[in-house]
């Protein structure tokens, strides 16, 4: 909720809290799930170093753990830090990773968030190459899902 009212503050609070309880208690799944909470927030405030070593430890986590669907989340993180860093060939090739992982997993809305935010660092490349397929795959899928929302953020 923190995070969706842009009291980052708060939320990263919430979130080191969560991480402290978790590691005490020994949940490396749910120190994953918070390590990529606190990415979320470093991000939506501008630090990304910050961002990008949380999600790095989330994704070590989840990759020790086997955790695909983790595992799938924190490249889609790692992506759109390497993308707002300006990494875009990065960027595309994270977020590449995470869309293979969704469309073998069957998650059809974590594969639409990825294919825009793939569209958007593919516009970031020189020649723009796919933009306009993840955009409009983005599309298909939120027609689908019946996501209104969805459909309006692509055109925003």
């Amino acid at each position: 909720m923190h995070v969706l009212t842009g009291n980052y503050a708060q939320a990263s609070s919430y979130h080191h809290d969560a991480l402290d309880i978790y590691t005490e208690l020994g949940c490396r799944t749910h120190q994953a799930y918070a390590l990529n909470e606190l990415g979320i927030v470093s991000l939506a405030t501008g630090a990304l170093e910050g961002a990008r070593t949380a999600h790095e430890q989330a994704l070590e986590l989840f990759t020790e753990l086997g955790e695909r669907s983790g595992r799938a989340n924190r490249a889609r993180g790692l992506g759109a830090v390497e993308r707002a860093s300006g990494n875009a060939t990065e960027a595309v090739r994270l977020l590449e990773e995470a869309l293979a992982s969704y469309e073998a997993l069957g998650s059809r809305g974590c594969q639409a968030a990825t294919l825009a935010e793939l569209g958007a660092a593919r516009a970031s490349l020189a020649d723009h190459t796919g933009a306009e397929d993840g955009f409009r795959r983005y599309l298909e899928i939120q027609r689908a899902l019946g996501n209104r929302c969805g459909k309006a953020e692509v055109w925003a």
